[in-house]
């Protein structure tokens, strides 16, 4: 199986990729345990850097499965810090516009159809993986932003209007490229933090990174043994 990692920045795998040095934009191999190697490719932070820098590699090399590793934040918070999940479900949720007090997205606007192919309803929902078996994390949904959320009433009008469990800025850019080329794909992430008003010492960072890393290893030595 030819598999690509794919990551927003080196920190966040830099466990899996040991003295290995990769920028954005940079694909290396790396050596599994299994004997095998896997190619990964550092994105940068963002929807914009993940949509050009993974179009890019996937318009010139097929892959048979795609995978987003990273942290992300939680809104639910019967989600532990470190706990590694699924996202199965994403949706660009800040691209709209805003009506007062109130926000309107792409989809309520008229601006595009919310059932046109990848969307369905709005969201972003690839299909299983071909030939694998379902990943035994839990299985959440998760919304895209390109500014974090850290303002009570903001963070209280994303709960009420998408009822998301966890907020990344890559998600949402990565099943959009994958479902338009049409190749197989997963995203994991690890709780770094509850999505509240910003507190970094509330952060679990380098638990999160250290899960995240852990779960990695294990999928992907199974994936491709």
């Amino acid at each position: 199986m030819k598999l690509l990692l794919v990551a927003a920045t080196r920190n966040e795998i830099a466990p899996l990729l040991g003295e290995k040095s990769c920028d954005a934009g940079q694909i290396v191999e790396v050596n599994l345990e299994s004997g095998n190697s896997i190619s990964v490719l550092i994105t940068g932070v963002g929807s914009a850097a993940t949509l050009f820098h993974l179009t890019r590699l996937l318009a010139v090399t097929r892959y048979d499965l795609v995978i987003q590793a990273g942290i992300a934040g939680a809104f639910d918070r019967n989600i532990e810090l470190g706990s590694v999940v699924q996202i199965i479900s994403d949706r660009f949720a800040q691209t709209g516009a805003e009506d007062g007090a109130v926000f309107m997205d792409i989809f309520e606007m008229g601006l595009a159809d919310a059932n046109t192919y990848p969307f369905k309803n709005g969201w972003l929902q690839p299909l299983p993986p071909k030939n694998s078996n379902p990943l035994a994390i839990t299985q959440v949904t998760g919304i895209s932003v390109e500014t974090v959320h850290g303002h009570v009433p903001h963070i209280e009008r994303i709960i009420e209007k998408y009822h998301p469990e966890i907020e990344s800025m890559e998600g949402a850019a990565f099943f959009y490229t994958c479902m338009q080329m049409h190749i197989d794909c997963l995203q994991i992430r690890s709780i770094s933090n509850y999505v509240e008003k910003r507190n970094k010492a509330n952060w679990k960072i380098p638990l999160a990174v250290e899960q995240l890393n852990k779960n990695l290893k294990d999928l992907l030595n199974n994936i491709i043994s």
